[in-house]
């Protein structure tokens, strides 16, 4: 009986793998190809309801609080170096009055700041010296990241950010909303968080000013950031504020918003904030 041979024909590796490796480079070509059929959607503008909304609920959060008391740390960054100290701060909004006192975290005394009738007052122990004069956004420009004005800095210990005078607002990008004024130049944007729809970060393009809010927390029908960082713009300064407590509407002494000039000290003409 005569056998019949089988043969089989064998693919080899080589021309195998060439084979699986030109599968997958036809199957990438037109995945990308379905790619650009089928882009990834844009983030839509806030609608307008919303936008009203928002600043409906802004306004009525800052018109909630009439004075604050807040302790925590805070964090000064400017260039390459970084100190962090404590601070306890304190406002009242009818008389308008702010007051600051930074300390080591060992407890020693660094500046005592007093904001009031337009006036500023600043102790400052390291050089043993009272500085008295008009207060000006400028004044405290080597202490904060850039040129703070007041409501601003009450914004910021208060938790929340403000809403300056605007002639409308509108939204051109998903997340963010645009304050602006009569000129039409754009004085605020806010940026809000997607799934609350707070405002975690509020720019100033006039002073190229940022604020961010975080860790958002509510004492009553009163929100607030516990974490604000400051960042100017226009040079790598920074300032974080976080943890500590805050107390909201409560009678605050009058002793609180005064500053007392200690014996040996000096009176100065510019605060200087090394």
């Amino acid at each position: 009986m005569l056998e019949k041979k089988i043969s089989f024909s064998v693919v080899p590796p080589i021309r195998h793998s060439l084979f699986i490796t030109g599968l997958l480079t036809i199957l990438l070509v037109f995945l990308q190809g379905c790619a650009t059929l089928f882009p990834t959607p844009t983030k839509k503008p806030i609608p307008e309801e919303r936008i009203k909304g928002v600043i409906f609920d802004t306004k009525a959060q800052n018109r909630k609080v009439v004075s604050f008391l807040r302790t925590g740390h805070i964090s000064v960054r400017n260039g390459l170096w970084q100190r962090e100290s404590n601070i306890f701060a304190a406002g009242t909004k009818d008389p308008f009055r702010i007051k600051i006192e930074i300390t080591h975290s060992w407890g020693y005394p660094v500046f005592h700041i007093l904001i009031s009738g337009g006036k500023l007052e600043v102790l400052s122990f390291k050089e043993k010296r009272i500085y008295m004069g008009d207060f000006t956004p400028r004044s405290l420009s080597r202490l904060f990241p850039g040129e703070l004005d007041p409501q601003l800095i009450w914004s910021i210990l208060r938790g929340y950010p403000p809403l300056p005078p605007y002639h409308n607002a509108a939204s051109s990008k998903g997340n963010q909303l645009s304050l602006m004024g009569e000129n039409g130049k754009e004085v605020e944007k806010l940026e809000l968080d997607p799934d609350t729809f707070l405002p975690r970060l509020a720019f100033f393009p006039q002073t190229g000013i940022q604020v961010g809010f975080s860790d958002y927390r509510k004492q009553g029908d009163i929100r607030y950031a516990k974490k604000i960082k400051i960042i100017s713009l226009q040079n790598s300064r920074s300032l974080k504020l976080w943890e500590g407590k805050v107390i909201f509407n409560k009678n605050i002494p009058d002793e609180i918003f005064s500053i007392q000039k200690p014996p040996g000290f000096q009176k100065g003409v510019t605060p200087i904030f090394d």
